[in-house]
């Protein structure tokens, strides 16, 4: 009896994982992810702060993720697509400490050429651009010493 309580309770957030929509997981863990470049951006110019793109998922944004998750399945079967929004939940808790790790670091199922692919086509990177944009946060980084900062590790 024990062991079937400790057996279910390390299962539920397996099963709970399983049924969530994927869209809402990758919107969470997009976020997170945000989150995290975003606390190291800070880290190293805190006069950024002001300059931070938005990172909700309104519903242009939930339409881009819908077509990445609907395209991405479509190539990799439900389970590529779970292993590509795992991958994206874990990397979205590491902290970030440096820029070459938030380029170079990532597990290689986010940076595969799909992923990117499906980003342009479904209008993430559009999207992600034009916040950052219109933040001013592009505009800024363009500063070299703020750029400078950014990078020193």
């Amino acid at each position: 009896m024990r062991l079937a309580l400790t057996t279910a309770f390390a299962l539920l957030p397996v099963l709970a994982a399983a049924q969530e929509d994927p869209v809402d997981r990758i919107a969470a863990a997009n976020i997170a992810m945000a989150e995290q470049m975003e606390a190291f951006f800070l880290s190293r110019a805190p006069e950024l702060e002001d300059r931070m793109p938005d990172h909700s998922w309104n519903d242009e944004m939930r339409a881009a993720g819908e077509c990445f998750v609907a395209g991405y399945e479509e190539e990799q079967g439900k389970e590529g697509l779970d292993a590509y929004i795992t991958a994206m939940e874990t990397w979205s808790e590491t902290e970030i400490t440096s820029f070459e790790q938030m380029n170079f670091g990532m597990p290689e199922i986010l940076t595969d050429p799909l992923p990117q692919r499906l980003s342009q086509e479904c209008g993430v990177i559009e999207i992600s651009v034009r916040r950052a944009q219109e933040s001013g946060f592009i505009e800024a980084l363009s500063d070299p010493e703020i750029m400078g900062r950014v990078m020193a590790e």
